[in-house]
């Protein structure tokens, strides 16, 4: 793709010959008041495409599209695509893009808060990029808060979702 959208900017003879860049890619994606051509970089965009596709994946429920590819592609409806690991077979472009995105966004998504009475506070990603429970400082105090079965965070504080 990015050979595509830069060849306009190559110049040359023959389809064989040796072609010449008149200007660097660097200068090409560099914004107009920098110089540049402001061409977004190829590969930028189809990653914004595949989070948007698993966005929509996870939250389009009964989506003709979403049902088709968790048919094909899927163990079940009890899958669940942000933590069980995907089998490899041969499938679409589409699904090629949501695999190759996939563990970026499984890696940077947290929980919205909402109610509070859904969120776990050790095992979901609320706050940073990784659950509270794998931090070892606060292994006893999640054992105490887990035997007095204070895990959600509406359990732990005085939440008002109107006030978020």
């Amino acid at each position: 793709m990015k050979l595509l959208m830069r060849s306009f900017l190559w110049k040359g003879g023959k389809q064989d010959s040796k072609k010449f860049s008149l200007v660097k890619w660097e200068q090409v994606i560099l914004p107009y008041d920098k110089g540049g051509l402001a061409i977004k970089i190829p590969s930028f965009s189809n990653r914004a495409m595949g989070f948007k596709l698993i966005w929509r994946f996870l939250n389009d429920k009964g989506s003709w599209w979403v049902e088709v590819l968790k048919k094909k592609y899927l163990n079940g409806p009890s899958f669940n695509l942000l933590s069980d690991p995907i089998i490899e077979r041969p499938c679409t472009p589409v699904w090629k893009l949501i695999k190759k995105v996939l563990p970026q966004f499984r890696e940077n998504i947290s929980k919205a808060p909402g109610s509070g009475k859904e969120v776990n506070i050790w095992t979901d990603k609320i706050m940073g990029t990784r659950p509270i429970s794998q931090s070892q400082n606060f292994k006893p105090l999640q054992r105490w808060m887990e035997a007095n079965h204070l895990t959600s965070l509406y359990h732990i504080s005085d939440w008002d979702q109107n006030n978020w």
